[in-house]
């Protein structure tokens, strides 16, 4: 049981990199003198090294992920897929088994680890999990490898090096054939923070994540590959607990919510009164604001009201432009179609969309999945939607994050790809992939998706020594 809940944790952090639910939406309303409350002052500005990005695993020239390996799939092992469509453990020492610690792609266990590309540089992030239930599952995994009939000689290796990571803090380090170097690691006293945040977004030399505390509010932390583990306030509203939800990063930007309540909500449930401060929390304009971390500028982009719902369902974030996705309705309540918006960040939002509304998908399209940063060569950075319709069909919208204009939109791609999700573009291909006892992978030539198909797909060469369930 302790197995399938890392692994669920993981499967879930996976998902909440790029997509949140799907609800309905209404028009976002514009700024005005009367719905903006007064800005606070400007914030420090923060050092950002390259673009923000969402946490990739790729640099263009392989992806990469960890495989369930092991007698019984607990143990992980770091692999890449290059162009050539083939999987391999990212190790270089000749006549490796990628089953112990001499491998340096090989890993006692795969749930407390994550992978991101910084700075051109394969990273493996550790998230120290909690030491007593780590040791109360060790026992577990020893009688799993032991009904699989492990060797005896390597369920002791296994279990004395999953020991062995009881204790020790959460790091970053850098992988490479050869080898594993530390980047960096963090105290004992600030690691209790960086493994309750689900660090998202990236530019070339640090994490960044949000972390959300009832008595503390929420703020954003950036973890740099120099060791340190900084803790930045939101300009707006964070002492009064009012920064809501999920906030999107790109470019040198975040973009977050907060409501426009004129009192403190979070002293008023703190202080006992949590049925009132929960009734004005849902009585409250909640406000869209964008925040600059390079120039500490911070500024209303626009409102919506509790009467209506979130408007943004799914978002993708750039240094000049912000793409959502809406769910529209009718006046008897049915799903009609689905909005993408593509709004330049120069000045407000309109209130009625019009021309800053790129698409209008409303035929069967009743809500949209992923919102995935691709980097491709041959058309710039692309955010993927998934598009469904209400027999789980799925298109796929490929629109450019440059311009927020479609490249793409790809009919029956899930018919056609086996509910396939897509990862990364690597040299002329799209990689994507699906759930068959075990992730696997295809790749799609570019070419033929801007032409609309899928002719061509190839199916990557797993890895023989991959877990399959």
């Amino acid at each position: 049981m302790k197995r399938q809940l890392l692994r669920a944790a993981a499967a879930l952090l996976a998902l909440a990199l790029a997509a949140c639910a799907a609800a309905p939406a209404q028009t976002p309303a514009a700024a005005t003198a009367e719905s903006a409350a007064p800005a606070p002052a400007a914030a420090p500005a923060v050092a950002v090294a390259g673009a923000i990005t969402p946490r990739r695993r790729d640099d263009g020239a392989a992806y990469y992920n960890i495989e369930p390996a092991g007698p019984g799939g607990d143990e992980g092992v770091i692999c890449q897929i290059g162009p050539d469509g083939v999987q391999t453990p990212v190790c270089g020492r000749a006549g490796c088994q990628h089953d112990g610690e001499q491998c340096p792609a090989w890993l006692p266990l795969s749930g407390p680890y994550r992978l991101a590309v910084l700075g051109g540089r394969l990273c493996l992030i550790y998230m120290a999990p909690d030491g007593e239930e780590l040791e109360r599952t060790i026992e577990e995994y020893a009688r799993l490898e032991e009904e699989a009939a492990a060797p005896a000689g390597h369920r002791a290796a296994t279990q004395a090096a999953r020991r062995a990571l009881i204790g020790q803090p959460c790091r970053i380090e850098y992988v490479d054939p050869g080898g594993r170097t530390l980047a960096c690691q963090l105290d004992a006293d600030t690691a209790g923070l960086a493994d309750r945040v689900s660090w998202n977004y990236t530019d070339d030399a640090a994490l960044y994540g949000t972390l959300s505390d009832p008595l503390g509010g929420t703020v954003l932390l950036r973890w740099g590959l120099d060791g340190t583990l900084t803790e930045q306030e939101f300009p707006w509203g964070t002492k009064r607990g009012a920064v809501v939800g999920n906030a999107y990063m790109g470019g040198s930007r975040v973009l977050y919510a907060a409501t426009a309540a004129p009192v403190d909500l979070q002293a008023m449930t703190i202080g006992g009164s949590t049925a009132l401060a929960g009734s004005l929390y849902y009585t409250q304009t909640t406000q869209y604001r964008l925040w600059d971390l390079a120039t500490g500028e911070d500024r209303l982009l626009f409102t919506y009201s509790a009467a209506g719902f979130d408007p943004i369902i799914n978002c993708g974030l750039t240094q000049d432009r912000l793409l959502t996705c809406e769910t529209i309705r009718d006046a008897d309540d049915a799903y009609v179609g689905v909005r993408l918006g593509a709004y330049p960040l120069a000045g407000e939002l309109p209130a009625d969309g019009g021309s800053a509304y790129a698409l209008q998908l409303t035929e069967a399209w009743y809500t949209a999945g992923n919102c995935i940063y691709l980097q491709s060569e041959q058309s710039g950075p692309l955010f993927a939607f998934d598009l469904w319709d209400e027999t789980d069909n799925m298109d796929l919208a490929l629109v450019s994050a440059e311009t927020g204009e479609l490249v793409q939109r790809v009919d029956d791609f899930s018919r056609q790809m086996e509910l396939a999700r897509p990862e990364a573009i690597l040299g002329s291909d799209l990689l994507c992939s699906y759930y068959d006892g075990g992730y696997r992978y295809r790749l799609v030539p570019y070419a033929s998706l801007l032409a609309g198909s899928t002719e061509g797909a190839r199916e990557v060469t797993l890895w023989e020594g991959a877990f399959r369930y």
